[in-house]
């Protein structure tokens, strides 16, 4: 079982992976015609609430004590898959 401490470790790790690739499709939707970069804006914004979701529960995690940190977990997970 991993403890409650690595695990907001690793979801911070990956929050600000995907704060990176966000970055990244915000530069690609800088430089793309209109219609794309339409596109590509509607998607960075539904990543930004996906992502604002896990962060959301990341931070109920670190603010729990440790028994009942579990549940946040599968929270978290769920909330995880639905970001990719």
């Amino acid at each position: 079982m991993i403890n409650k401490e690595k695990y907001i470790k690793k979801f911070t790790g990956q929050l600000r992976e995907w704060t990176k690739k966000i970055e990244e499709v915000k530069v690609k939707a800088d430089k793309a015609l209109a219609g794309t970069k339409a596109e590509l804006n509607k998607h960075v914004e539904g990543l930004n609430q996906k992502k604002q979701v896990v962060a959301q529960k990341l931070q109920k995690m670190k603010e729990v004590s440790a028994e009942s940190w579990e549940s946040l977990k599968e929270a978290l997970r769920a909330a995880k898959g639905k970001f990719k």
